[in-house]
């Protein structure tokens, strides 16, 4: 019985450690967003990025923050844009999973444009979403914000930013905001789904233990 619950707790252990997601609040700088970057906070997984240039740039987009506030999961973003002449346009595209319930964002940019559109499945060649997919569309003007409510129902929504900068213009700095459910307290951080295995697999250590202590 206690070779059993030893080995049990080892492989709760090492599930734990294996399944680890990465908190977006955990690195100790920007994060260039790429296919395989990912990060959570809040409940909610962000997942798929892709960049792409529209026109005008090598575009590189970082994750520079995240945090909670107010029942908001936010991400800060720099997609590096400086145009002193003529303009540049790139398009973001990434997943969210865990239950969205609202879709938002702030534009610190000048002459900045972010057109928003949030889909329940991955967008088409073309960037839209199929026939009856389409859950948010609005567009974020310079020094503005703007949001939109998303069905809970969903658990996994796709997002397409398209950014666009025009001379004399920049834009190094823009909020994404989701509210989700699992976002409640406001602390910044969450506890990560495999700290359950991990106390399990303490549980069981301590069973064994004392199983071993009554014996004596």
């Amino acid at each position: 019985m206690k070779k059993l619950l030893g080995v049990a707790a080892v492989f709760f252990l090492v599930a734990a450690l294996g399944s680890a997601a990465t908190l977006c609040t955990s690195f100790s700088g920007p994060q260039v967003v790429n296919a395989t970057f990912s990060c959570s906070l809040g409940g909610l997984t962000f997942s798929n990025f892709l960049v792409i240039a529209a026109a005008g740039q090598s575009p590189e987009v970082d994750l520079v923050s995240a945090n909670i506030a107010g029942g908001s999961v936010n991400l800060n973003f720099n997609p590096n844009m400086s145009v002193p002449t003529g303009n540049q346009d790139l398009f973001l595209f990434y997943t969210v999973k865990g239950g969205v319930t609202s879709v938002g964002g702030a534009n610190a940019g000048a002459n900045a444009t972010i057109q928003e559109t949030v889909c329940m499945i991955a967008f088409d060649t073309n960037h839209l979403c199929a026939a009856g997919s389409q859950l948010a569309n609005f567009t974020i003007f310079s020094s503005g914000t703007a949001s939109q409510p998303i069905s809970t129902a969903n658990t996994s929504v796709n997002i397409f930013k398209d950014v666009q900068v025009t001379a004399p213009g920049s834009l190094t700095s823009f909020t994404q905001s989701f509210g989700s459910n699992g976002a409640g307290g406001g602390s910044g951080e969450q506890v990560p789904e495999p700290v359950s295995f991990l106390l399990m697999g303490s549980g069981l250590v301590a069973l064994s233990l004392l199983k071993k202590v009554r014996n004596a």
